[in-house]
């Protein structure tokens, strides 16, 4: 019995190598390549994709969740069919996997020279520029533009007029408060993406105060290839690339 047991732990450590090995060498090979030129139906993608999802699993799910993990409060859900921020293609900003995989790269607001940054939902109250009415009717105007029907209508008419005007709320978040994933600046119009709560209060509370999300950077965490399959398994999983 002893003899076979011995067998048995040779064996088992022989497949453990052989895992070990045959897992490096895919992460070689993923380094090597131009990630967004891997085809979905390429036998490296599905390879990838599985190792992707062990990745994600133990580095990204206990904030993002998956499985049994719960999403943590304010994180997006990166299954969706929404980026709140876009690729980095001039034409259409549509998500690719080369943008997702810097996003794991360089992090987003992160300590790291190479992150993205490009901008913040600054604060308005206090010291800043808005006085709390103001703040009171630009609140009213986004929970109108999100459909909400318990409004004033009339308040929500001078939130517009401060949220075109004074308040320049427009640069970042469009006209009509349709967003822009080029600058992460969330679309006011569809409430189900929103990370900071729906309520009046909430949104009272993110123009006062500002928000600014922030994903660490896992350079030096993640090897190359790791990070890429990562992003391949991210970038498959979500319900649409587009927006």
């Amino acid at each position: 019995m002893n003899g076979f047991k011995t067998i048995m732990l040779m064996a088992a450590a022989c497949m453990l190598n052989a895992c070990g090995d045959s897992n490096a060498k895919l992460m070689e090979r993923l380094a090597a390549v131009d990630i967004d030129s891997i085809k979905p139906s390429s036998d490296l993608h599905g390879k990838a994709m599985l190792a992707g999802q062990k990745l994600f699993a133990q580095h990204c799910a206990q904030c993002h969740g998956g499985g049994e993990v719960p999403r943590a409060v304010n994180v997006p859900d990166l299954s969706d069919d929404y980026w709140l921020i876009g690729g980095e293609n001039l034409d259409d900003f549509n998500i690719r996997a080369s943008d997702i995989e810097k996003r794991i790269r360089f992090g987003i607001r992160a300590d790291h020279d190479a992150t993205w940054k490009e901008t913040m939902m600054p604060p308005r109250g206090g010291a800043s520029d808005l006085t709390p009415l103001e703040i009171y009717q630009v609140a009213e105007y986004v929970l109108e533009r999100a459909g909400a029907t318990d409004i004033d209508l009339e308040i929500a008419m001078h939130g517009e007029a401060v949220y075109t005007g004074k308040g320049g709320c427009y640069d970042c978040h469009g006209q009509k408060g349709e967003g822009a994933s080029a600058f992460g600046a969330t679309d006011l119009t569809r409430p189900q993406y929103w990370l900071y709560g729906k309520t009046r209060a909430a949104v009272t509370d993110v123009i006062t105060a500002g928000a600014a999300g922030v994903s660490p950077a896992f350079e030096g965490k993640l090897t190359p290839g790791e990070m890429k399959a990562t992003a391949i398994y991210v970038h498959g999983s979500a319900k649409s690339l587009g927006f």
